[in-house]
């Protein structure tokens, strides 16, 4: 989930910017530059998945285990 939390949030965190900056100095050019913010955008989903391929958290070989109900608690995932 994360991930994908990541993914979307590279892809939409120019455009957020660029529009916060523009509220916050109420800036009354009525175009939008989305050749640049699409570009920047795209540069960001790129190092994103670049993270993500090299990301060494979870090895091949790594058990997953669910949460589960333990004596009426939930037991936490983990990884072995």
């Amino acid at each position: 989930m994360t991930k994908k939390i990541l993914i979307i949030l590279s892809i939409l965190a120019p455009f957020i910017t660029f529009y916060l900056i523009k509220f916050a100095f109420k800036l009354s050019e009525k175009k939008l530059p989305f050749l640049p913010l699409a570009l920047i955008s795209l540069v960001l989903l790129i190092l994103t998945l670049v993270y993500f391929r090299f990301d060494n958290s979870f090895l091949p070989d790594t058990k997953y285990s669910p949460p589960k109900m333990e004596n009426g608690k939930v037991k936490p995932a983990e990884n072995n």
